[in-house]
């Protein structure tokens, strides 16, 4: 199951990455193949429509054909976890090497022989080499900072912060601090990129955002739009769905089954942006403190996950049906608030 959504996410990224990849590399393959260029450097007689079709197939269309192939191939989980300057050294060549392959094949068909060999080669080069760098260093900073949050800080959404209803959902590794007692440091360290992968792709799969790893655990969220609240629910669902497909082998592996706990809520939030030296978007506010307590209070009546009753009403409005009877607790003292709550334990 984590492999489907591993690759749906995948797909959805590269599209997302491919698609602004494909646009700057398109200005330079533009620069370097046809401006100052007329019609006489074709093999045959071409309208502008076509010169225009073979722009955008130099410019766009296999750039974003090589970022798509190139990203298929990094998907394996060993290759992501390489090193920074591997990684990105194998990134640049790859896609330098793929890019001036094409090019050249297909300038041999569509460019006179004699033309292209007086093509500036030297420059041609440097061109594709620029491209595969700002494409590998936009890559790696959306990766460092989240894909969302990284269009985000470019385009200056939350320059300034505003106010935006989201549904928080609140995972934690159950046991984690065994786990720390019994395993060595990298170990455990290993246990627990493990476990936030698995938590990351269904949480993306279903929409979500990662906000914030917090030591053996994530807070994501969602838009409090419709259809979302579902998604939420889901993610979750499956996040426990896949530990347990993956219990033998987890267990195997770090000698006791991984488990979590989540807590769901909904409400108004602060988002915008935190830092000059170092840029975070950051959220504010009792929704996210609130999704906390309620993940916590899950040890307390011995559930996986617990929702609020806001949450629950509106996961109810849009036809889901969390369970034929679900357990429902009445005022609930929350650590550190002041008004008792209601809560629904979620299957």
């Amino acid at each position: 199951m984590i492999q489907q959504k591993i690759l749906r996410n995948n797909l959805r990224r590269i599209l997302r990455s491919g698609l602004s990849s494909g646009l700057l590399s398109g200005l330079l393959a533009n620069a370097v193949y046809l401006s100052g260029l007329g019609r006489s450097v074709f093999t045959f007689s071409i309208s502008p429509l076509a010169l225009f079709g073979v722009g955008f197939l130099f410019g766009f269309l296999i750039p974003l054909l090589v970022r798509t192939l190139f990203d298929i191939v990094l998907t394996h989980r060993r290759i992501k976890r390489l090193p920074y300057l591997a990684k990105s050294a194998l990134r640049v060549l790859a896609i330098a090497a793929v890019m001036s392959a094409i090019y050249l094949l297909v300038g041999a068909v569509f460019f006179r022989p004699a033309l292209l060999a007086q093509a500036p080669l030297a420059f041609t080069g440097l061109m594709t080499a620029v491209v595969a760098v700002a494409v590998v260093t936009r890559s790696t900073v959306a990766e460092f900072l989240g894909p969302e949050f990284f269009r985000n800080i470019v385009t200056g959404r939350y320059h300034l912060a505003r106010e935006q209803d989201v549904i928080i959902l609140f995972i934690d590794l159950k046991g984690s601090t065994s786990f720390a007692e019994s395993l060595p440091a990298a170990w455990f360290f290993q246990l627990l990129n493990d476990f936030l992968y698995i938590a990351e792709q269904s949480v993306q799969y279903h929409r979500g955002t990662v906000y914030k790893y917090l030591g053996d655990g994530l807070i994501a969220y969602w838009p409090a739009a419709a259809g979302n609240f579902s998604r939420a629910h889901d993610a979750m669902r499956d996040i426990s769905a896949e530990l347990a497909e993956q219990r033998d082998e987890l267990t195997t592996k770090y000698w006791r089954p991984l488990e979590c706990t989540a807590g769901l809520h909904c409400g108004p939030v602060l988002i915008g942006e935190l830092g000059s030296i170092r840029k975070e978007i950051g959220l504010w506010g009792d929704t996210v403190n609130t999704a906390q307590r309620i993940q916590g209070a899950c040890r307390q009546f011995d559930v996986t996950l617990l929702c609020s009753r806001e949450f629950h009403d509106r996961l109810a409005a849009e036809g889901t049906t969390p369970g034929a009877s679900p357990r429902v607790f009445e005022d609930v003292a929350l650590r550190g608030k002041e008004k008792a709550v209601t809560l629904v334990a979620l299957e």
